[in-house]
């Protein structure tokens, strides 16, 4: 017994990695909470139901506009029944190296562990560096409460362990550029009163070219979770030869 629940907010968008992501935390985990998001048009959910000791809770929403994400997280924290809890998006990846040191922090008094996370873009050979990417992975369950409607927040209570060498892996945006933009625009108009200031161009196919020319966008020379490889390999067979130009990036 870890004393560890697994947490995870899913919702309408497909995530071809979360059925894998989550087995993998099965060795370390004693519960699984995943809150449905979007439950009548949800394409994960057979995924979702396949997992060995899931608990679904099914949160519909009115409408985009009147959902809340920290209320749908607040709500898989309330469900726990653990000491611990790690929180994961649906497009999330914990490498499996990491998991004995995580486990031997709930043998401390700390309220959450905060670690980094590699954002992937446009393709896993390439990941996006900003604002530091700090992210807590870890949080005791009494000690973290969340807020903001759009990119939620936690308010934690208690100190905070930073292991920025412990890295998740996010590949929910292994997408052309046109896609990504859509998927800005989408929290734009949730309200999140944030958009990309680097929107350079008109041009939906390249507004992200300057990125990968400036330095932002960097080859990912590490390796991925083993998890995943078989599903990354399917949709690049390229992998691993850093084989981004302008011209197939669409």
């Amino acid at each position: 017994m870890t004393d560890i629940t697994l947490n995870m907010i899913v919702g309408r968008w497909y995530e071809p990695f979360l059925k894998a992501a989550v087995e993998s935390l099965l060795p370390i985990v004693d519960d699984i909470v995943i809150i449905d998001t979007d439950p009548l048009v949800n394409t994960n959910r057979e995924n979702m139901e396949s997992i060995s000791g899931v608990r679904i809770i099914d949160m519909p929403r009115k409408s985009d506009l009147d959902f809340s994400f920290a209320a749908a997280r607040q709500l898989a924290v309330d469900n726990t029944k653990t000491k611990w809890i790690i929180i994961l998006d649906a497009d999330d990846v914990l490498h499996e190296k990491y998991f004995d040191e995580l486990i031997s922090y709930t043998k401390t008094n700390c309220g959450a562990v905060e670690g980094h996370f590699w954002w992937h873009m446009l393709h896993p050979d390439y990941y996006q560096e900003i604002y530091g990417n700090a992210k807590a992975i870890l949080f005791r369950t009494n000690s973290v409460k969340w807020e903001r409607k759009i990119h939620e927040q936690p308010t934690i209570n208690g100190p905070i362990i930073s292991a920025m060498h412990i890295r998740e892996n996010k590949y929910g945006w292994l997408k052309g550029q046109r896609d990504i933009l859509r998927r800005y625009e989408y929290y734009y108009d949730l309200g999140s009163g944030e958009f990309p200031p680097y929107v350079d161009t008109k041009d939906p196919d390249h507004w992200l070219d300057s990125r990968m020319s400036s330095g932002l966008v960097l080859p990912y020379t590490e390796e991925h979770p083993k998890v995943v490889m078989p599903v990354l390999k399917e949709m690049f067979p390229d992998i691993g030869t850093f084989p981004f130009t302008k011209e197939n990036n669409v």
